[in-house]
């Protein structure tokens, strides 16, 4: 015998059937119950959750029967999905179609059939069959269960396959929070619980295996500065169905801290919120690279404008400088031996005009750093040779503030012009010394030179005061500066930022309040440094 031709649905019932990737899957447990339970109630000692494929039945589900597929040729079910109603064959050795199939004149020596089509808006996926070896007669009241047994066996295939979507929609949102740095957030209020995606306890910093998160220390978890912005923010959500939107610093356990943006609406239809939902995002990377480009779009700001202020101040400036030299030098040569109070007092402020303009002099030199047109020659230079030659032009300064050391942790040589790092090393040697208050003895500056990788770097920190955030935040700012008026120019930092910039390199600072400064540089290091 052969089995019937494909139904007209074949095609989308065979579409649908993949997309359930069901096929070959493991056994389950709700699966294997229905089959149990038809098994059961018809007292037949076989039952299948039989899928009817291209060339084959495969057995999602299965009682008395060792096999796991069968030919589709062979299969009864193959003739079941033509209908939408059970199929019941009450002696399989009498009827034509099957008298002669191997399953009937062999094991399992099947005689009576039964099967009901998994109904689909596709098609008839495959049956829920019983089966018996001797034959018998099927009320209509078993077909009218058998039917709601297969119905509940499409819709667990049906579930099964919205839960495998779940499952994958929920791993690509776990992987895009974590590409995007985003996690998501539930509070439920009646129940007074926080859940928090993989991706929160990650900004965190807390494992979810070990940490089981509440809104009072979700809260606290917030720096202490902003808990109260925080919290207000929660409450109007909450008691007024207003959304919240802030942006704020998470204070992590190794005492990292994180700038986050947090946004979230309320829930429910009633005049009650029974939760609040939304989204928290680590935005401290973007905060910085932003920062960073407001900072490069100073610089280059300055240094469109140094180019021409320098060029338009130089020119008179060098004739303030000439003339006030000779005006020094002509009433110099007027007092003689004798000079008169009032020739004095004149003297002294011509010398004062003439220190104004070397301060201008430098203030223009600074600038020339932010135009392109100063860029510096490049030669070999070697970092330790920089500090040393730093040291000795701070031997002053260093004196009267701290010890200073210099640790070599290997030999560092980069690409560079040697009098502008030189330049760098001895304004954040000076900024160290002016952080510092006391016993020179008790405070120390240490400059750290080495390698990591293919960068070279110089660490200057102290045992200063420290700094504040915002200082931090603004510390590259030209003319930011935290010294008394008249006192500095706020270019110095800025200056160092431009040189180092400018030959490939970073800095960066590491400070707080009562626990020292930091300064890293890093610059591309000679490769026959390696």
């Amino acid at each position: 015998m052969t089995g019937p031709v494909p139904p007209d649905d074949e095609a989308s019932r065979l579409a649908l059937l993949r997309e359930l990737d069901v096929l070959d899957s493991e056994p389950e447990p709700i699966f294997d119950r229905v089959t149990q339970l038809a098994a059961h109630l018809f007292e037949m000692p076989i039952a299948l959750v039989s899928l009817v494929d291209t060339e084959r039945q495969w057995f999602k589900a299965r009682v008395g029967l060792a096999a796991r597929e069968t030919p589709r040729e062979d299969a009864f079910c193959a003739w079941t999905i033509h209908g939408d109603d059970v199929l019941t064959v009450p002696d399989a050795a009498a009827d034509p179609r099957f008298a002669e199939h191997p399953l009937v004149v062999g094991e399992p020596n099947i005689r009576f059939y039964a099967g009901a089509p998994l109904k689909s808006e596709a098609g008839a996926l495959g049956t829920l069959c019983v089966i018996d070896r001797k034959p018998r007669t099927f009320a209509d009241a078993d077909r009218t269960t058998l039917e709601h047994l297969a119905a509940i066996v499409t819709e667990a295939l049906v579930l099964r396959r919205d839960r495998l979507v779940s499952d994958r929609r929920a791993r690509l949102l776990a992987a895009a929070e974590e590409l995007a740095a985003i996690g998501h957030w539930r509070v439920d209020l009646a129940r007074q619980t926080l859940f928090w995606s993989d991706q929160v306890y990650r900004i965190h910093g807390l494992d979810p295996a070990t940490y089981t998160p509440t809104l009072e220390a979700a809260i606290e978890a917030y720096h202490p500065d902003d808990r109260d912005l925080v919290a207000r923010s929660v409450e109007r959500c909450i008691a007024e169905r207003e959304p919240a939107d802030f942006e704020a610093r998470i204070v992590r356990p190794d005492g990292s801290v994180r700038l986050v943006r947090a946004m979230g609406v309320s829930e429910g239809a009633g005049a009650e919120a029974v939760g609040i939902f939304g989204v928290f995002h680590d935005i401290t990377e973007r905060k910085e690279l932003r920062d960073r480009l407001t900072q490069a779009e100073k610089l280059a700001s300055i240094g469109t404008m140094a180019a021409g202020v320098a060029h338009e101040i130089n020119n008179p400036l060098t004739y303030v400088k000439v003339n006030a030299l000779t005006l020094a030098e002509e009433m110099e040569a007027w007092m003689g031996d004798r000079p008169s109070g009032r020739l004095v007092g004149l003297h002294e402020l011509v010398e004062e005009i003439r220190d104004g303009a070397e301060r201008i002099e430098r203030i223009m030199g600074g600038l020339k750093v932010f135009s392109r047109r100063s860029e510096g020659r490049r030669e070999e230079v070697d970092l330790e040779r920089v500090v040393q030659l730093a040291q000795r032009l701070c031997a002053n300064e260093l004196r009267h503030a701290a010890r200073f050391e210099l640790e070599v942790e290997a030999p560092a040589r980069v690409t560079a012009d040697e009098t502008q790092l030189v330049q760098v090393a001895v304004n954040l040697i000076v900024n160290a010394c002016q952080a510092m208050e006391g016993d020179a003895e008790a405070n120390l500056v240490r400059a750290r030179i080495g390698r990591a990788g293919d960068r070279a770097f110089l660490v200057v920190s102290d045992t200063g005061a420290g700094m504040s955030e915002d200082v931090r935040r603004q510390l590259f700012t030209p003319f930011f500066t935290t010294k008394e008026r008249g006192v500095g120019t706020g270019l110095g930092l800025a200056i160092t930022h431009g040189i180092v910039t400018s030959f490939g390199g970073t800095i960066d600072v590491a400070s707080e309040l009562g626990s020292g400064t930091s300064f890293r540089i890093e610059l591309p290091a000679r490769e026959d440094d390696a």
